[in-house]
């Protein structure tokens, strides 16, 4: 999912129960690690293997 709706989502959870400073803490590897469990071997015909890295390059853009 794109960084506006990951914002966008992270936004409506807290509204209704804040992340513990633990879980904010894992919540980039959680994101990144789903993101690259859904990178297919092989072929990649819907696009998830370019997805993934960007979490990162979202990350250090910061």
């Amino acid at each position: 999912m794109s960084a506006e709706v990951r914002a966008e989502s992270l936004t409506g959870y807290q509204s209704e129960r804040p992340l513990t400073p633990a879980e904010a803490g894992w919540l980039d590897i959680l994101l990144l690690w789903q993101a690259l469990a859904m990178v297919p071997p092989g072929d990649d015909p819907t696009g998830w293997g370019p997805s993934a890295p960007s979490q990162l390059s979202h990350k250090t853009a910061k």
